[in-house]
């Protein structure tokens, strides 16, 4: 890690307090969330991702009042009786072959102290009724420890028709619950980059990837924050032909599908 900066915060300079979801606004940035590629060159995948605030909610729980960390559109950290914080997960198409690892380049972050977040009651079934499940205080709620501990993580490789990807996940909110303080990195940068041949999921194809189906253009432009930037391919835009043989008596059950296509 080369840089990180810190500033300390108290709570109740940033919000007031109204016992409703709240935004606390820690930057100037226009959007909430802001992840842009830095640099992708084969070798290593760069990204920046910035944030300017989170939501605050307030819950009374036997008599005390806990806070409720949000992120509107993002994923949550879903660890049963540990602190409920929001994380930030986005793909990157990664070698078809090797095992990634991902460092932490810069980060800044600021403090913001006085605060009791609520435990996660951990993933539950839809026919479970969240109002029927109690709050549980887990072990990590006695630690003088930041929570989580790792700040970037990858998930398991995966394929994705054309491609081999592989999810970054960010905790950008670290708590420790003995001095009740959240830490949130504001602008943060991550690399990527291949440390070793292998890995799960390998990608087996005969030389580049020269044509990508349109309607997959279109699904991979959404879905990877690198796509696009170093790959060198054309996309398909026809519709194609097709041609279908059936036995005679099922013409007349055929010919809609055809006339679909």
């Amino acid at each position: 890690m080369r840089k990180i900066y810190c500033l300390l915060v108290p709570l109740f300079l940033l919000v007031s307090f109204s016992g409703a979801a709240e935004w606390v606004n820690l930057t100037n940035a226009a959007e909430p969330v802001q992840v842009n590629l830095m640099e992708s060159n084969g070798q290593e995948i760069i990204v920046n991702y910035q944030l300017s605030g989170f939501s605050r909610d307030q819950i009374e729980l036997n008599g005390a009042t806990f806070d409720l960390i949000g992120l509107s559109g993002e994923s949550r950290l879903w660890d049963k009786a540990s602190p409920d914080l929001p994380r930030l997960c986005r793909s990157i198409i990664i070698p078809n072959d090797g095992i990634m690892a991902v460092r932490i380049v810069s980060a800044e972050y600021q403090d913001v102290s006085g605060v009791k977040v609520i435990p996660s009651k951990g993933h539950l079934l839809r026919t479970v009724n969240p109002e029927e499940v109690p709050y549980e205080f887990g072990p990590v709620y006695q630690e003088d420890a930041w929570y989580p501990g790792n700040i970037a993580e990858l998930r398991t490789p995966y394929v994705m028709r054309d491609l081999r990807g592989q999810v970054i996940e960010l905790n950008t909110f670290q708590y420790n619950p003995v001095t009740e303080t959240l830490r949130v990195y504001t602008d943060i940068t991550v690399a990527v980059s291949k440390i070793a041949p292998g890995g799960e999921n390998v990608l087996l194809r005969e030389g580049d990837l020269e044509v990508v189906n349109r309607h997959f253009n279109t699904i991979y432009k959404r879905h990877f924050v690198n796509y696009g930037d170093e790959l060198d391919y054309v996309t398909c835009e026809e519709e194609g032909t097709m041609l279908i043989i059936c036995h005679d008596p099922w013409v007349a059950c055929v010919q809609p599908l055809a006339d679909w296509k």
